[in-house]
């Protein structure tokens, strides 16, 4: 992991399609991350551990079996995702006029690199029942808090708005991480959707 690190200080700021290049050389199967892992603290929630945020965050993520983020927004910043360990699935919905419905679901494995561009609306999701799932996350620009992030409840069609006190990007965090919360903020509507490998 601190190879990578080191190849990112070196390069510098990089725009959205140069970081992707430049992270599709690595080999993200071989990489050591045990020492940076974050340790579970909670069944239902993922542990974060910020490596760097210089020129860019980078961000371990460990997840327990069957976690998944809550679905948010990427407003102002974007990046990539790569699995270290376990297998993933990437949920992107579509939020038009008061509704969101999902659009397409992704799914990868150990080693693997999945974009996140600017104004994706997703969530990330740990589909074993049985294993946990380490992945590294490469923002820009660095979010040194969750401090204003919008995260979605699908199932009870509410918005939060977190604070700075927030851990993690999910209703799992206590009321006094949340801003606000608007009820009744849109309608769910699930669907079928297009399914693909990273």
């Amino acid at each position: 992991m601190q190879e990578i690190l080191n190849k990112l200080q070196h390069h510098g700021p990089l725009e959205y399609e140069a970081l992707g290049r430049l992270l599709e050389e690595m080999d993200f199967t071989i990489v050591d991350y045990e020492s940076f892992l974050p340790e579970i603290t909670s069944p239902a929630n993922y542990a974060r551990n910020i490596l760097t945020l210089m020129p860019i965050e980078v961000v371990l993520i460990h997840w327990p079996a069957s976690v998944s983020s809550a679905v948010h927004h990427h407003r102002g910043f974007w990046g990539y995702v790569a699995v270290l360990r376990g297998s993933f699935e990437n949920v992107e919905y579509i939020h038009k006029e008061g509704v969101i419905s999902e659009r397409q679901t992704t799914r990868g494995t150990r080693g693997e690199l999945m974009p996140e561009p600017d104004g994706i609306l997703h969530k990330i999701c740990n589909p074993s029942g049985e294993e946990s799932l380490v992945t590294a996350h490469f923002y820009y620009p660095a979010l040194e808090n969750m401090d204003n992030m919008v995260i979605y409840d699908l199932e009870n069609e509410r918005i939060g708005t977190l604070n700075d006190k927030a851990n993690t990007a999910s209703w799992s965090e206590p009321d006094e991480h949340f801003k606000r919360i608007q009820e009744n903020a849109f309608k769910f509507v699930p669907g079928k959707t297009k399914n693909s490998d990273v």
